[in-house]
């Protein structure tokens, strides 16, 4: 999670981040949400650490017997942080240049696509992120762009993009506005699409060419039968946002079934 975990998931100790930046943010823990704080800066050798944890991690997910997994490069977590230049301050090798500040990212995956082989690693990415102290500037699309080009080396299973949830035209984020035209001319392997999409929406998206997949994530929560949802037509329940993030199995495993209504 980077700098936007808490002590209280740490034995008491402060998060670790990219740099001492305090990512502004509200973070679940056991006893609600709580403010963020501002982390311990990472050295190098967490660095490494960090892509040695993710290695093991993908060895145990082999031997469970997974296909294969997705690295969360979205939201606020690590690897924004350490993508973004406004919670990104670092001097070394991991900071600075888009090179240095993607390098994190590129290093990890090489790590855990040696374990994988070809076409078992996702990565999710969401550049148009506006949240706290990681805001768009103007690094944020030369950034992105230099990291789809850089993805290609690797033989990916797929690269997943969340759009923007709102209108990002007239900020630094506006080549994001449509995602999906933005990497598809950069990305040359299977490309997944998502972030409020519905299933027009998405079809739409799959009929021009600019997505090979389309990712579905709130609708599954109120909706476990969500594919034969759409493959019918029948009506979506929609998700109680007041059960979420409240810990518990109420507002996320007792949604009915269409046929159960």
């Amino acid at each position: 999670m980077g700098s936007v975990s808490h002590p209280d998931h740490l034995n008491g100790k402060l998060p670790l981040g990219p740099s001492a930046i305090n990512p502004n943010e509200q973070t679940y823990t056991p006893d609600g949400f709580k403010d963020t704080l501002v982390p311990v800066e990472m050295t190098v050798k967490d660095i490494k650490g960090i892509i040695e944890d993710f290695r093991t991690a993908s060895l145990s997910a082999k031997k469970a017997g997974f296909d294969g997994v997705e690295i969360h490069g979205a939201h606020v977590y690590l690897f924004p942080e350490f993508l973004s230049s406004e919670t990104n301050k670092r001097t070394d090798s991991y900071g600075g240049s888009v090179e240095n500040r993607s390098r994190f990212v590129l290093e990890l995956l090489e790590a855990v696509t040696r374990v994988w082989g070809k076409g078992r690693v996702g990565l999710k990415i969401s550049p148009a992120t506006n949240s706290g102290t990681l805001r768009p500037n103007a690094d944020t699309e030369p950034t992105f762009r230099y990291l789809a080009q850089a993805l290609n080396q690797f033989d990916l299973a797929y690269l997943h993009v969340l759009g923007p949830m709102e209108s990002v035209v007239g900020t630094p984020a506006e080549a994001f506005q449509d995602v999906a035209s933005y990497f598809r001319p950069l990305y040359n392997g299977t490309l997944m699409i998502g972030g409020g999409l519905d299933s027009e929406k998405g079809e739409k998206l799959l009929r021009s060419g600019n997505a090979d997949l389309i990712a579905f994530g709130l609708p599954f929560i109120a909706n476990p039968d969500l594919v034969e949802r759409y493959r019918t037509g029948a009506a979506l329940s929609l998700p109680n946002t007041d059960l979420l993030y409240t810990g518990g199995a109420e507002g996320y495993t007792d949604y009915e079934t269409f046929k159960e209504n």
